[in-house]
């Protein structure tokens, strides 16, 4: 059992309140559970990112109770490269980047599939994908005992945060939206359409505090 001072939290005021129960009877219908002013809302998971390069930047983070020896994704190297000035119960979150998908990086157009996949997933949020999932999944290379292997790459621990979700990012994009507003309308829709499995995540934390 862990304190709710270990998470980044707050409490539920009754706005709050009535929209998480909004959201769970539109995510989980059966569900009995019902969230009330006072409640405490924890973050457990979340994904980040923005449009500072070609690439956007991809990273993603989770609440762990070892933050100082994170398991895969993250690293003990990645926890260490924290700053000092990062205290609290945010220093109990692990982190990933996936600003590429294989390495070495293929060129922004025109690469090929080549190279030992990276793989940068949340383990709250991707990690119960199966092969449903990601039917669009292609196959790539990873190390196995020292050498790299054929791997199918379609479930959610094999994959990083550019693969999961740049299909949606590029369907949505694609849409019928002016150039000018592509931006804004685009990413709208994609916090709306890809995020539904998040906000879900959220609300069960919210409601089994």
């Amino acid at each position: 059992t862990y304190s709710v001072d270990q998470f980044i939290h707050f409490r539920l005021t009754k706005t709050d309140a009535d929209l998480v129960n909004a959201e769970t009877k539109s995510l989980q219908p059966n569900s009995t559970a019902v969230a009330q002013e006072g409640d405490y809302s924890v973050l457990v998971a979340m994904h980040v990112t923005s449009r500072e390069i070609t690439r956007w930047t991809w990273q993603t983070f989770w609440w762990t109770y070892l933050p100082d020896k994170p398991a895969a994704p993250s690293s003990v190297s990645i926890a260490a490269d924290r700053p000092t000035r990062l205290a609290g119960p945010a220093r109990n979150y692990a982190q990933c980047a996936g600003y590429e998908q294989v390495s070495p990086p293929q060129p922004n157009s025109g690469g090929s599939n080549v190279g030992e996949s990276l793989y940068c997933y949340n383990p709250y949020l991707e990690a119960s994908f199966d092969t449903s999932v990601l039917p669009d999944s292609q196959p790539g290379m990873t190390m196995l005992k020292g050498k790299l292997a054929k791997t199918a790459n379609n479930v959610g621990v094999q994959t990083n945060c550019m693969s999961a979700y740049s299909g949606d990012v590029n369907r949505l994009f694609r849409r019928d939206v002016n150039k000018s507003e592509r931006s804004d309308a685009g990413l709208a829709m994609m916090l709306e359409d890809i995020h539904i499995r998040q906000q879900a995540t959220v609300v069960s934390a919210i409601l089994s505090t």
